[in-house]
């Protein structure tokens, strides 16, 4: 049996996810908070729905849209010039290469109990983990990554439209 509890996010990563700019007017799963009580309700045409009065409504996104939004891989940029500087007190360095980027690839993993998503990399056949949450529930662990894509530039909105970005600076 369908549960949907157990395909979305948590509440408080649903607040987040609205209020970092995620659209919310997709049709889909709604978190409704009224008087105190919360529920969970499904709409497809939101727009023209009423909440019967619902003081708050955050969109919430399956574990299949998470993913969607999710990047398979991300780059992030380092620079050569500025570390040696850093290292050298500042004085001018030539010699040293231009900025370079490296790629981390997407990780989601089980254990037991939890769910485990990353952005890793192999160094000399070792895992380097860039960015890493977890949590019991794979939409949570899920949200907070996209939660994290967002805030640090990896994943942008447009005109109430999303797009990736995969270069950080």
């Amino acid at each position: 049996m369908f549960k949907p509890e157990l395909e979305v996010p948590d509440i408080e990563y649903c607040k987040k996810l609205k209020e970092i700019g995620l659209p919310q007017d997709t049709g889909g799963f709604y978190w409704t908070k009224y008087k105190g009580e919360v529920n969970l309700i499904y709409n497809e045409d939101i727009p023209h729905y009423s909440f019967y009065e619902s003081d708050i409504v955050f969109k919430v996104f399956t574990i299949r849209e998470l993913g969607e939004w999710l990047p398979s891989s991300i780059e992030k940029e380092y620079s050569y010039a500025s570390e040696a500087k850093r290292i050298f007190e500042n004085r001018a360095v030539s010699d040293i290469e231009k900025d370079y980027s490296i790629s981390y690839y997407l990780v989601i993993e089980k254990t037991d109990e939890r769910w485990f998503c990353k952005y890793e990399r192999l160094d000399y056949n070792e895992p380097v983990i860039l960015v890493l949450f977890s949590d019991v529930k794979l939409s949570n662990a899920l949200a907070k990554m996209l939660i994290w894509l967002i805030k640090n530039g990896y994943v942008r909105f447009e005109n109430e439209r999303m797009y990736k970005d995969f270069k950080k600076s």
